[in-house]
């Protein structure tokens, strides 16, 4: 009888680091006391081995937590790959050598097959609550180191997003609204604070390109009409700003 395949990872407890990716059909715990065996023999020289037995050496173990549980009617090999991939994107240091799915070494190129099937499988998907609060974890407090940022900035050098890209973007925040709680937030975030473009000197093109774009355009409020509540709101909205403004100056 075919078991489930589950998807699991190991974490630093010193550090609360994730540092392994990895699957099995038994239970994790045995799965996890299989490696920690291997590790004190010495009889596995992987990274992965390497990295246990300095825990083990230390005086700890690995801590373990499940990502996914794969039916045996599911390919566990593509969600082994989607969360080492996953985690590497958020700057995870796994002890992994492969990009999973037993697929050999780092720098191993897919057929164009093997790619459309992975391609069409994270088509739609979507991260549980479950496995996005496990990454959140796992990251959490952990500051960016100036390499990670320099890189990061370096990779949207430069980057604009397509037409249709803007287009998405812009329809999937149409109509959506804010809780008042949201919004009491974001306005306490705010307080105080000058916007972006305060003393910005745009140069004469800049301003003539502005100029041109708005041609035509009609402003957001036209033929909008307020209650009198609404424009109350605003206005004493606008004297708390101007207020918090001349303090700050």
């Amino acid at each position: 009888m075919l078991k489930p395949t589950t998807i699991y990872v190991l974490i630093d407890p010193r550090d609360g680091d994730v540092r392994y990716i990895g699957k099995t059909v038994q239970r994790v715990s045995e799965r996890v006391s299989d490696h920690c065996a291997k590790a004190r023999m010495g009889a596995r020289k992987t990274y992965v081995h390497s990295w246990i037995r300095s825990l083990l050496n230390s005086g700890h173990k690995p801590a373990f937590n499940v990502l996914a549980v794969v039916p045996p009617t599911g390919d566990w090999r593509l969600v082994e790959k989607f969360w080492i991939a996953a985690f590497r994107a958020h700057g995870a240091r796994l002890t992994n050598v492969t990009p999973g799915g037993d697929t050999g070494p780092i720098g191993y190129r897919h057929s164009a097959e093997t790619r459309k099937r992975m391609s069409e499988w994270q088509i739609g998907r979507k991260m549980s609550l479950q496995a996005r609060q496990k990454i959140g974890e796992c990251k959490r407090g952990k500051p960016l180191s100036s390499e990670h940022k320099a890189k990061i900035s370096k990779s949207l050098n430069g980057y604009k997003r397509s037409l249709e890209v803007r287009r998405n973007m812009s329809n999937a925040q149409r109509g959506r609204t804010f809780s008042p709680e949201h919004r009491a937030k974001l306005s306490a975030a705010h307080l105080g604070k000058a916007t972006w473009n305060k003393g910005l000197d745009l140069s004469p093109e800049h301003r003539k390109n502005l100029s041109l774009s708005h041609i035509g355009l009609s402003s957001t409020n036209k033929g909008k009409k307020f209650t009198e509540a609404h424009r109350a709101a605003l206005c004493e909205a606008w004297k708390r700003r101007k207020g918090c403004m001349m303090e700050a100056a």
